[in-house]
């Protein structure tokens, strides 16, 4: 499978996932109620297209003001076609996509165990993140109630934790998180290899994020062959 044949595969379920009638390249804005209750817009810049998301009272805005025809447009763009308009600044979310093709294996150091887990493992999880940091736990958005989770244990202490969410019958959304103090030794690698490896078996397209400022999340990624193939431009209007 070529990357450009991934590509096609990725966003074409992507935008099924989305249900809108999404059109490919041109930029596409979408009214989102979701977004009502804090003034927000997001772009989505896909390899084909900038959708946009946008609160109710800024919807009709963005369709008088913008050239639909165009494929791609920025969130400085955006916000420039708007001179009166105050807006908070830009948030950006990066999104990786792992080819099964280039999927790396990577075993756990001796003695440690990567297995499935479920909600019976409270107690160690309300561990692991008792010493884990505020920032660590938002960035990971891990819990026990995702769609399918695995967990590293050290003996009988869980030190780090992968889980998905599933959007729609493709795409497997991964969050992760390492206990601080078994950091540098490829748990974090290991066990993600070993869940996206379970998402390639179920055909399942192993999507990765992180926030633009979060370096160790991205080298992850990058080091397990993810390929950046998204990012998602946020502002609110203030």
């Amino acid at each position: 499978m070529y990357d450009s044949d991934f590509k096609s595969i990725v966003f074409n379920n992507y935008f099924d996932y989305l249900d809108q009638d999404i059109i490919r390249d041109k930029i596409n804005i979408i009214k989102n109620k979701d977004y009502d209750k804090e003034n927000r817009i997001s772009v989505y810049q896909t390899p084909f297209n900038s959708i946009i998301f946008s609160c109710s009272i800024f919807y009709e805005k963005l369709n008088n003001n913008i050239k639909i025809t165009d494929k791609i447009i920025s969130i400085k763009q955006l916000k420039n076609k708007f001179n009166n308009q105050g807006f908070t600044e830009e948030t950006n979310t990066h999104c990786l996509f792992l080819n099964p093709e280039n999927h790396k294996r990577v075993n756990p150091p001796k003695d440690y165990i990567i297995k499935d887990i479920d909600e019976k493992f409270e107690a160690e999880f309300n561990e692991l993140k008792t010493d884990c940091s505020k920032e660590d736990l938002d960035e990971a958005q891990v819990s026990l109630s995702d769609d399918y989770i695995v967990g590293c244990f050290y003996e009988k202490k869980l030190v780090a934790l992968a889980s998905y969410w599933f959007w729609g019958e493709k795409l497997a959304d991964i969050g992760i998180i390492t206990h601080p103090k078994y950091r540098n030794n490829h748990l974090a690698k290991a066990t993600l290899s070993y869940l996206s490896l379970q998402g390639i078996k179920n055909d399942r397209i192993n999507i990765y994020r992180h926030a633009a400022d979060n370096e160790a999340s991205k080298r992850l990624a990058l080091a397990m062959n993810f390929k950046e193939e998204m990012f998602i431009e946020t502002t609110k209007l203030l």
